[in-house]
């Protein structure tokens, strides 16, 4: 304590917290001294009161409480004592460190990586084209590439299948929709590739299956368009469009595979 002129009592003047004093003599607020580095120094505090500084946390001179000063993020500390956020410890590869804990906050989730030093459980996303089921990691090297027939947006803990009527014919792909199927083709979920509908069949972009050519049309392509039924054929003047309508004269019943004719149609 202190006491200036006109003092009534002697705790009635308290060295401030983040101060201390041993001696019996101060007469003003100048005379308490900072507290020491490492330690805490609460209202009216001596040598004998001094308190260690919390774990997980660091106490430069003139500290007040324990959890003033918490270690930063990506460090941690099981130590007393401590007088400066470098002396924090790193926080380990394969784990994240919110910062002011005495030990780490837990470990790598799936779909990221930790590094030395990571702040938080999400800080490293798994890169886009890549994956990992796995905790722990603490490189993104150690993500698993995407298979073809799959994407992997960044920070995928699994692959996601191609939905049906797309595909993904690379490895990696990191796009959150694989390539819609082109008219002409089919795509069953998972594809990798574009399926060709072949001759009797046609299909619209994005489908998952191929349709049989319908009453009236013809579809003689491998690949033809549900687009190329309406625009091709139709006259004798475009009987070498490979789909389309039926010609004046002729039939074309479901499935048919090539272009009518008055000989057997």
């Amino acid at each position: 304590y202190y006491c200036p002129p006109g003092t009534v009592n002697p705790a009635q003047y308290a060295c401030p917290a983040g101060t201390y004093s041993d001696s019996t003599s101060l007469v003003n607020l100048n005379g308490c001294s900072r507290c020491p580095a490492g330690y805490t120094c609460g209202v009216a505090t001596t040598t004998s009161t001094l308190v260690e500084c919390s774990r997980g946390h660091y106490c430069p001179e003139g500290t007040a409480l324990g959890h003033d000063s918490p270690c930063p993020a990506g460090r941690y500390s099981n130590s007393v004592q401590l007088t400066s956020a470098t002396e924090c410890s790193i926080c380990p590869a394969g784990k994240y460190c919110l910062g002011g804990n005495k030990t780490e906050s837990g470990v790598c989730p799936t779909g990221h990586y930790c590094p030395l030093g990571t702040s938080y459980s999400t800080q490293y996303a798994c890169p886009a084209g890549t994956y990992s089921g796995s905790t722990g990691l603490y490189a993104a090297s150690q993500c698993l590439t995407c298979q073809a027939g799959y994407y992997c947006p960044a920070g995928s803990s699994q692959m996601s299948g191609c939905a049906a009527g797309r595909y993904s014919s690379a490895n990696g792909t990191s796009v959150a929709s694989c390539l819609q199927c082109s008219a002409g083709y089919n795509c069953p979920a998972l594809s990798t590739h574009e399926t060709a509908c072949g001759v009797g069949y046609y299909s619209a972009p994005g489908a998952a299956t191929c349709s049989i050519c319908p009453l009236g049309y013809y579809c003689g392509s491998n690949t033809t368009s549900l687009s190329s039924l309406s625009t091709g054929g139709g006259s004798w003047s475009k009987a070498s469009d490979p789909s389309g309508m039926c010609f004046n004269g002729t039939y074309c019943s479901q499935g048919m595979k090539r272009a009518p004719d008055l000989l057997r149609d």
